[in-house]
């Protein structure tokens, strides 16, 4: 009588258990953005590239929040995020200041908006409304307080 009962407990301990596998996380991002801190996994993720400049190479990736964004009543498109790296050391530079400045298709700036520093990269929201090429203008003035300026385009 002992035995059913601990076997009856246990089959009501695992069978919630097993429903409850969860998916990975690597499973809703492509492989190269997965690990990436601050890329949402709802949207699309897209690398824009690499640009170095006086030694600091940066690497700009933007991923598409609109689904998450109109939940919560919001007009703003993607979540932009730059990483800096010291071209000679290939340390992560992650204090300093940063803006982006937004031109969209007609090659007007259509926003300017500062960097955060987040988990060893600089990000913020932005709008990219309408079909066609943007172009990003990131200055910077990072930890060794050289002002250098990174372009990135991307084509919506």
């Amino acid at each position: 009588m002992k035995a059913i009962i601990l076997l009856f407990l246990a089959s009501l301990i695992a069978v919630p258990a097993l429903g409850f596998t969860g998916e990975q996380y690597d499973q809703w991002q492509s492989q190269e953005l997965s690990d990436l801190p601050g890329m949402s996994p709802a949207g699309a993720k897209y690398m824009l590239g690499t640009t170095e400049v006086d030694g600091v190479k940066s690497v700009a990736y933007l991923n598409d929040v609109r689904k998450l964004m109109t939940r919560y009543g919001l007009k703003l498109t993607h979540h932009i995020m730059v990483t800096f790296t010291e071209t000679t050391t290939g340390n992560p530079v992650q204090t300093g200041l940063a803006k982006v400045s937004v031109y969209g298709p007609e090659e007007q700036i259509i926003e300017t908006v500062a960097l955060l520093a987040m988990d060893g990269s600089f990000g913020a929201d932005i709008t990219l409304a309408g079909k066609g090429k943007y172009r990003f203008e990131i200055k910077t003035s990072l930890a060794d307080g050289v002002e250098r300026t990174f372009f990135h385009e991307f084509t919506n």
